[in-house]
């Protein structure tokens, strides 16, 4: 795969400059052997580096430059935004498992494993019992595109502390894009209603803050979205 080769030269190449980095301190603090983390930060055809493992990665490298990579495949935009506490203690192999049963009623999974060019038993070990086997960094992103939402990219962009939204289109939003984010914003100002209602009596439920936190953080995409659109526009005159 094309993603492939980009991927893992990325990694091969940000690893080759970290000439400060301790690898096999780095193996012993992801609890992986270091005879693992030597094949999977190599640029040979063969090298997988992990989807589960480019949060410590970019902690490690001091750069973001493995998820700038997947956003550009993506044809998105990451920003800073801070990092949160976690609202739950799912990890990367959890999120995986679940992308996968949902589009499991409107998405045949045999087809799915056969555009990631792998077969659905490979595709179900990767969220099977055995975590040794795990989902290479470079099927993130078509993974994404065929389930038709980034949460799996979404997830990691999180854990360090980043919000990702799409590239705007070369062209002025239109009426249709303004009212979409008009209805986005009205329904997120109800939601901080209901919450801040909840928070002054105490009484904040856990399932409906997260909701309330994802419908901002769409709301958040659509204007940094809409905001370069316009800058975009004003650079054109």
């Amino acid at each position: 795969m094309n993603s492939d080769a980009s991927i893992q030269n990325v990694v091969a190449t940000a690893v080759q400059a970290a000439a400060d980095v301790d690898w096999r301190q780095a193996a012993l603090d992801w609890g992986v052997s270091f005879k693992s983390l030597k094949g999977w930060i190599t640029n040979r055809s063969e090298s997988r580096f992990p989807a589960e493992f480019l949060v410590p990665l970019c902690g490690a490298l001091g750069n973001f430059s493995p998820l700038d990579c997947l956003e550009q495949e993506a044809n998105r935009v990451a920003i800073s935004v801070g990092k949160f506490p976690p609202a739950s203690a799912d990890s990367f192999r959890d999120i995986l498992r679940r992308v996968l049963d949902d589009s499991r009623p409107i998405l045949d999974q045999k087809l799915l494993a056969k555009k990631l060019g792998t077969d659905y038993r490979q595709l179900r070990y990767f969220v099977g019992p055995d975590t040794q086997r795990r989902l290479p960094a470079a099927f993130v992103v078509p993974l994404c595109k065929n389930l038709g939402n980034y949460r799996l990219l979404d997830f990691l962009e999180f854990q360090v502390g980043r919000l990702a939204f799409q590239r705007p289109e070369a062209r002025s939003p239109g009426a249709e894009d303004i009212s979409d984010f008009h209805k986005l914003l009205e329904e997120s100002l109800e939601a901080v209603k209901t919450a801040s209602a909840s928070m002054r009596d105490n009484n904040v439920d856990i399932g409906e803050a997260q909701s309330i936190v994802l419908e901002l953080d769409t709301v958040l995409r659509h204007s940094l979205r809409l905001r370069q659109w316009l800058e975009m526009a004003r650079l054109r005159k």
